[in-house]
């Protein structure tokens, strides 16, 4: 009975395996020296990708 709890512990605080990037969309966008918009890229700006979790846009400068 102590290595079924033993178990459902580790199940609990090991992570999932996330194949792929796991670094998220806003940290990208910052990285690059690009800004989050909510509704649309300021003027001189254009959508380049997505922040917090694809509810925003990500910003790039176009000039």
């Amino acid at each position: 009975m102590k290595t079924l709890y033993l178990l459902f512990a580790l199940m609990l605080l090991l992570p999932p395996a996330v194949p792929g990037n796991t670094e998220s969309d806003t940290v990208v966008c910052w990285r690059n020296n690009n800004l989050c918009a909510t509704l649309l890229c300021p003027i001189f700006y254009r959508q380049n990708g997505t922040c917090f979790s694809k509810k925003q846009k990500c910003c790039s400068r176009w000039l």
